[in-house]
């Protein structure tokens, strides 16, 4: 599928804003199609991506807090919060204990 393609051209490109762009994408086929989309599978290129350029992540956590605000997706993410949870690091802000995603913006 369309997704897949995206994926594979863009594990061959070397401009940021191809990445970028591919993990907007990948962000808005998980919310539409969750139940095709939203799986481990293709959760991991947004983990991975949160390790490139600034723009790059910048995307990948907006799709990851995207999913995070939907009622249902957080059960169906626990695997992927898990593994990539500890990856944040020390001095990554805390979520606050009225915000349940993992994925918190900095005061």
């Amino acid at each position: 599928g369309v997704p897949t393609q995206l994926r594979e051209q863009q594990k061959e490109d070397v401009v940021p804003d191809i990445r970028a762009a591919c993990m907007e994408e990948l962000g808005v086929w998980m919310r539409g199609f969750p139940a095709s989309f939203l799986s481990d599978g293709h959760l991991k290129y947004l983990g991975w991506n949160l390790h490139d350029k600034p723009l790059v992540r910048l995307r990948c956590v907006r799709s990851l807090r995207a999913l995070y605000a939907l009622p249902d997706t957080a059960a169906q993410m626990e695997l992927f919060t898990g593994r990539f949870k500890v990856r944040r690091g020390p001095t990554a802000p805390q979520p606050q204990p009225h915000n349940h995603s993992p994925i918190t913006t900095a005061p």
